[in-house]
């Protein structure tokens, strides 16, 4: 009986032993797996393990792959192809470029250029391809003048008119006037005045002993210039001209109407109905004594005399001159400026009645950086001459009015005697005629 109770203790006990051993065996088994998956989460010593075995390293090398491929996406260069095409861009955008409403100046090529004229749908007119820089001018809104120096005072011109879209002949040696006329020369004695287009709505023929235009390179050496104004109501032409091969600068007021009847000078007092007048007369009192104005008028003067003495000695004739000067500060700046009169008797009885204006700068410089220079210097902002006037008879010095308007901080002259205002144009640095 003790033996068989003692039995079935002893078997208890072992099965009692081996459920413990079975139990420890699978918590160790379980304590080295999850130490093995911590292990290969930090990427170690799974060289054998796929990525189907272990999903969380394939999200997390997928993540570190796509942040890789961001990296050298925002790296990579743009293509060749986008490249090369900014590289044209930049390689055709030349130094002298230019572009405007319906035209381009484009620099093709090294030393080539191109215009283009387009009509207001934007379609091609016009292209022409220059060897040298032309230029491109807007002298009004409508109107275009394309341009070329040839290497001679004649240059290759014509114009452009953008809202007909039409294209002019071309000008080769030419004045443009105003608006749709432009003045050229035929031959060496006749100056032809027309509308650019040849839309026949003006043709002028002024013949005069020009000096020759051909042999001195053109009509800028023989024209000094020509105006279009409307002087009381009606246009002329102010025209100053070079005459003979003694290039005598004479100056003309012409009606561009063929058959009008000659310019009709106004007397003063229809000056001031239209015009608030600040000086009505600065040659008052006449001055001649050069030795009390600036170094350079008083050289100027010199050479006049000289130059007349001259004519005198080699035509044989005593020819009578009058030079003199008035001060007056055209563009109140606080400093006198001059005027000078200069009435001429020229060998062939003709008479030179000449108007310059001189005004007198400050100059501010430095010598060797330390000592401090001031000079005063003169510079011409016009220069007429007016000959069909009787400045020779003995009727006294002729009157010329400042008005009390400015240009450009010039005063504007009137001179009463012919009907011509000059304004200061900054443009020319000069007096200009103008419109009245």
């Amino acid at each position: 009986m003790k033996k068989n109770l003692l039995t079935k203790y002893f078997v208890i006990v072992l099965v009692c032993l081996f459920f413990l051993a079975g139990i420890m065996t699978g918590k160790e088994g379980r304590r080295s797996r999850t130490g093995t998956d911590l292990i290969s989460s930090c990427g170690n010593e799974t060289e054998n393990q796929s990525l189907e075995e272990n999903p969380i390293v394939q999200i997390e090398e997928n993540i570190i792959e796509n942040q890789e491929s961001k990296k050298v996406e925002e790296k990579k260069p743009q293509s060749d192809e986008k490249s090369s095409s900014e590289n044209d861009i930049v390689y055709k955008k030349g130094e002298f470029d230019k572009y405007g409403e319906q035209y381009s100046l484009i620099e093709i090529e090294e030393g080539e250029y191109e215009v283009t004229l387009y009509d207001k749908e934007n379609k091609v007119v016009h292209t022409e391809t220059f060897t040298k820089l032309p230029w491109i001018s807007e002298m009004t809104d409508n109107i275009l003048q394309i341009g070329l120096s040839l290497g001679s005072p004649a240059p290759y011109i014509y114009y452009y008119d953008k809202e007909r879209a039409i294209v002019s002949t071309c000008y080769p040696d030419s004045f443009y006037l105003k608006d749709n006329y432009v003045a050229y020369m035929r031959d060496v004695n006749t100056l032809i005045v027309t509308d650019i287009f040849e839309d026949n709505e003006l043709y002028m023929e002024i013949s005069r002993n020009f000096s020759d235009s051909q042999n001195l390179g053109g009509l800028y050496l023989a024209i000094k210039d020509i105006t279009w104004i409307t002087l009381k109501g009606r246009d002329v032409l102010v025209l100053e001209y070079h005459e003979g091969e003694d290039r005598e600068l004479l100056s003309e007021v012409i009606p561009i109407e063929d058959g009008e009847e000659a310019v009709v000078y106004n007397e003063l007092d229809e000056l001031e109905k239209e015009y608030d007048i600040l000086e009505y007369d600065i040659c008052s009192p006449v001055l001649d004594d050069f030795e009390r104005v600036h170094p350079t008028i008083k050289a100027h003067a010199e050479y006049e005399m000289r130059n007349h003495e001259e004519i005198c000695q080699k035509y044989g004739k005593q020819l009578k001159i009058s030079l003199d000067y008035h001060t007056f500060d055209f563009n109140d700046d606080g400093l006198d400026d001059y005027l000078l009169c200069v009435d001429r008797e020229l060998y062939d009885g003709r008479v030179e009645h000449w108007i310059e204006i001189y005004v007198t700068k400050r100059q501010r410089g430095y010598v060797f950086a330390t000592q401090k220079m001031e000079d005063e210097i003169v510079s011409s902002v016009l220069e007429v001459n007016l000959p069909q006037t009787d400045q020779m008879e003995d009727d006294g010095h002729k009157q010329i009015v400042v008005l009390n308007e400015k240009t450009e901080g010039y005063y504007a002259i009137a001179l009463p005697w012919s009907n011509l205002i000059l304004k200061y144009d900054d443009r020319y640095s000069q007096y200009e005629f103008c419109d009245q």
